[in-house]
């Protein structure tokens, strides 16, 4: 993790979006044999919570990271003082070999790494 020699505002607008931010509803099932779940899709995710984001001055980046057969994103969250928090990167395993697998390799790993 990286983050600018002070967070303190950021941490600040952070507890306050945190106060307003609500669970995302699990709207999406996936049943497959013996198992059915249910999740947030990233588009849910981002409705829900860029507005937020944005009354507290705060805003999310993703870049995307292909390497060694997985692809996956780095995230910084930011502050409009210019204070940031970058994340490790969320890496998966590329499951198919095609540019569906790739991008829907990123739309998991964008979607873990904001939640």
């Amino acid at each position: 993790m990286r983050m600018s020699d002070s967070i303190a505002e950021l941490l600040t607008a952070l507890s306050l979006f945190q106060g307003k931010v609500k669970n995302p509803s699990n709207s999406k099932t996936v049943s497959g044999g013996k198992f059915s779940y249910k999740y947030s899709t990233l588009d849910e995710i981002l409705n829900l919570v860029r507005p937020i984001l944005a009354e507290e001055g705060l805003s999310i980046m993703q870049f995307p990271i292909t390497e060694n057969g997985m692809v996956g994103v780095r995230t910084l969250l930011g502050h409009k003082s210019g204070q940031y928090i970058e994340s490790e990167s969320v890496m998966l395993p590329l499951e198919k070999q095609s540019a569906q697998g790739v991008g829907s390799g990123y739309t998991y790993a964008r979607r873990y790494s904001l939640s």
